[in-house]
């Protein structure tokens, strides 16, 4: 393997491109021979092949059960047409570019965190015989499609603003509307058993209101689960550093923050839940590798498949926001994804970040609340301390009378020979 060498360092313009107050920041990048990284990248993509075969050429006809064998003809011819659809008409609000490249990638991500969760789909207790969940965002379906199979007596909705889901390939017990979540979703109170939220980072204005209207709708001691990537902070097993990937996460945040949407939602996401009037279960904080770096499994393939994901990846999630929110120019947001893309596929950098995984109940309608418990217990113990005072004096005034009564008899009753107390004088 060859040894790194340092290159000049590429500016990277932050405001408008006339602007003379906009901000410009220097970074050094390490440089390093493309046929390596291919290399790499080659290697890495071999190795998942052997141990998940066509994982990067996912379809709905192999990750959703057909409905009917009599639809395969006609789906199969107009496959091409549906998943090539871009989502023009979602206006400025919707960021991530979305295509057929962008549609399979996201069916891998699924894949990836799931293997995250110990192949589970989710963290949360559900009963067997739950009767509707809600997908909230639910991209390509996917999510809802598996969930069906392992409820499949369950009513399972998704919604989602794109229309990224090919209907037809969905189960039965699966629905999926085109629906802004950030709008009323247009459900009873208390309908759903289960709702699920992942990957939402940069999608939400209102955490808070989202959360309330999750809670809205959930009926009381049904479950909410939301799983979220901390876009925030990046680590390192071996101090080894990836400025261009620490410069593109921290733009990423700013964009985000710019469009009213954050990126930093994940390590807050279980104060929120309090927040939201949930009862707060459970936070798992997950490792996530960023290439196959470990010898350990499942790291050495989660590192694997978040690194070919991420490859595929970091054009449709930044090319509108940093054109968009930061007057990144085309050519100056493409060579900084370029280096984002080096970096990730060089084996000497070691880094990782942390994946969020949060659980809570809504609170029956017989549940008190923790203030009005406490009320409650002082109020029972002011009661308690007046019947222990009543139950004091009347013990201290019985044994008053009881003495009084013998030194009565004592001093005034008759002699000794009728066997009482005699008066001495």
């Amino acid at each position: 393997m060859q040894t790194s060498t340092e290159i000049p360092g590429f500016e990277y313009r932050i405001g408008a491109k006339d602007d003379p107050s906009s901000e410009t920041t220097v970074i050094e990048l390490t440089s390093k021979d493309p046929k390596e990284l291919d290399a790499y990248e080659q290697a890495t993509r071999t190795y998942l092949e052997r141990k998940v075969p066509g994982l990067f050429q996912l379809r709905y006809r192999d990750a959703f059960k057909r409905r009917s064998s009599a639809q395969e003809t006609h789906l199969e011819s107009t496959y091409s047409e549906l998943l090539t659809r871009t989502l023009l008409n979602l206006g400025t609000e919707y960021w991530i570019v979305a295509d057929e490249a962008e549609i399979h990638r996201l069916m891998s991500m699924h894949h990836t965190f799931t293997l995250l969760k110990g192949g589970k789909l989710h963290l949360a207790a559900l009963s067997p015989k739950v009767e509707r969940i809600l997908d909230v965002g639910c991209g390509t379906g996917v999510w809802a499609a598996e969930m069906a199979k392992q409820y499949p007596h369950t009513e399972i909705i998704g919604i989602d603003i794109s229309p990224l889901q090919i209907q037809n390939y969905l189960p039965r017990n699966v629905k999926i509307l085109k629906q802004d979540i950030e709008e009323s979703w247009g459900f009873p109170a208390d309908h759903f058993d289960h709702i699920n939220i992942s990957h939402l980072n940069g999608c939400v204005r209102d955490w808070g209101e989202l959360l309330r209207r999750a809670n809205h709708h959930l009926k009381p001691n049904g479950t909410l689960e939301a799983l979220e990537t901390d876009f925030t902070t990046l680590f390192s097993d071996n101090g080894k550093d990836t400025p261009a990937l620490h410069f593109w996460n921290s733009q990423l945040v700013k964009a985000g923050y710019l469009h009213g949407r954050t990126f930093g939602i994940a390590p807050h996401l279980a104060d929120r839940f309090k927040d939201g009037g949930f009862i707060f279960n459970n936070e798992t904080v997950f490792k996530m590798p960023t290439k196959p770096y470990s010898l350990e499994e499942p790291a050495q393939q989660l590192g694997a498949e978040w690194m070919l994901n991420a490859i595929s990846g970091y054009d449709a999630w930044s090319t509108k926001l940093f054109t968009q929110r930061l007057h990144f120019t085309l050519e100056d947001t493409h060579r900084l994804l370029q280096d984002v893309k080096n970096e990730a596929r060089d084996p000497l950098t070691h880094s990782y970040f942390h994946v969020h995984v949060v659980t809570g109940t809504k609170r029956s309608s017989l549940h008190i609340s923790p203030i009005v418990d406490e009320q409650k217990e002082v109020e029972r113990a002011i009661v308690q301390y007046f019947r222990h005072s009543r139950l004091v004096r009347k013990i201290g005034i019985a044994m008053l009378a009881f003495y009084l009564f013998q030194l009565y008899f004592a001093l005034t009753g008759p002699g000794p020979e009728s066997g009482c107390f005699t008066r001495k004088g």
